[in-house]
């Protein structure tokens, strides 16, 4: 968690999740994941956080999130890029905790990333052919029980779609 600069926010009970861009280190979005199971079931399960910004039309301070459209990066490269670049592999998953885990098992050899969703953008592409990528994992969750049922060929349908 040291490593992907995480933070627990005891007085909200959740945990912060800084996004960091690949180019820059700039940070270009902040999450969190909420533990209350009273936002969680009203679907908030993960939402961006607010910082106070000064808006320059009503020349006060407002709380608007940092956000960019997570079709623009992806999460994780300055974490593991040197990994990356001398294997050319990585291994996609959807969400932030994934590549979290993979660091966790293999350190400094991880070179596991996060898309923010099953959808794999131009932009993206190029970000990992920038980083020399020559073979890519798709590591997304299952969303069928069984398969070759009719939620496995959709799912099957949609990836295909979305990331072939």
């Amino acid at each position: 968690m040291k490593h992907y600069g995480i933070l627990f926010d005891v007085e909200k009970n959740r945990i912060i999740i800084p996004h960091i861009y690949h180019e820059d280190n700039s940070l270009v979005a902040v999450r969190c994941r909420n533990l209350n199971s009273e936002l969680i079931d009203l679907g908030l399960k993960y939402t961006p956080i607010k910082m106070p910004f000064y808006n320059k039309k009503c020349k006060k301070m407002v709380k608007m999130p940092i956000v960019n459209k997570t079709s623009s990066y992806i999460y994780g490269v300055p974490m593991v890029r040197e990994a990356i670049i001398s294997n050319k592999i990585v291994i996609l998953f959807e969400a932030e905790k994934s590549p979290m885990q993979m660091y966790t098992y293999y350190g400094d050899k991880s070179t596991a990333l996060a898309t923010m969703g099953s959808n794999l953008d131009k932009k993206q592409i190029d970000i990992l052919l920038s980083l020399g990528v020559e073979e890519v994992v798709i590591a997304y969750d299952k969303e069928y029980r069984v398969y070759g049922d009719a939620d496995d060929k959709l799912y099957r349908k949609k990836l295909r779609k979305r990331l072939i």
